[in-house]
């Protein structure tokens, strides 16, 4: 087994890390949002973010708090997942919020070798 990787190109780091799980191989793209918290009518909301292994999330999308991306899901750019999301495996996902589409949503390349 050679060492576990990711590619994470968010647009900035997220805040509650302790709350942010990233699967094996996972690619989370350029300018994406996974702040890990949201601001309700003055208050601080934080919630678990699960990325699981094989995940392609595309350049400029949104995951929000108490969602699961399961292993091999693959959410198109400029997507978002809202709060409660909970995305099935090897699945392609578009939109606002996220839907199930048949169109292939293409990973990027290159963490195999």
């Amino acid at each position: 087994h050679g060492p576990r990787r990711s590619l994470a190109g968010l647009r900035e780091a997220p805040v509650c890390t302790d709350l942010l799980q990233v699967g094996e191989g996972a690619v989370i793209g350029a300018l994406s949002h996974v702040p890990g918290y949201r601001a309700v009518a003055g208050r601080i909301h934080t919630g678990t973010v699960h990325i699981g292994a094989h995940c392609h999330v595309g350049e400029g999308a949104f995951i929000d708090i108490d969602t699961r991306l399961a292993d091999g899901t693959c959410v198109a750019h400029a997507s978002t997942v809202q709060a409660g999301q909970h995305l099935q495996d090897h699945a392609n996902w578009h939109g606002n919020p996220a839907q199930p589409c048949s169109d292939a949503v293409a990973p990027t390349a290159g963490l195999d070798g």
